[in-house]
């Protein structure tokens, strides 16, 4: 993976009308010890990096 590639697309309208929730876990399996996943809430303009591991 390179930064800014997409992992996949979908059309959100069709799961929101569909499905019973949009929420998607997300997994991290390779964090060292001590490190954490830190997440800030994005803005609305579609701000990137809002996940860092420290």
């Amino acid at each position: 993976m390179k930064p800014g590639q997409k992992l996949l697309e979908v059309d959100l309208d069709y799961i929101k009308k569909n499905a019973t929730s949009i929420i998607t876990p997300i997994v991290f399996t390779n964090l060292q010890g001590g490190e954490s996943v830190n997440l800030k809430k994005p803005k609305s303009n579609g701000e990137e990096d809002i996940v860092t591991v420290k």
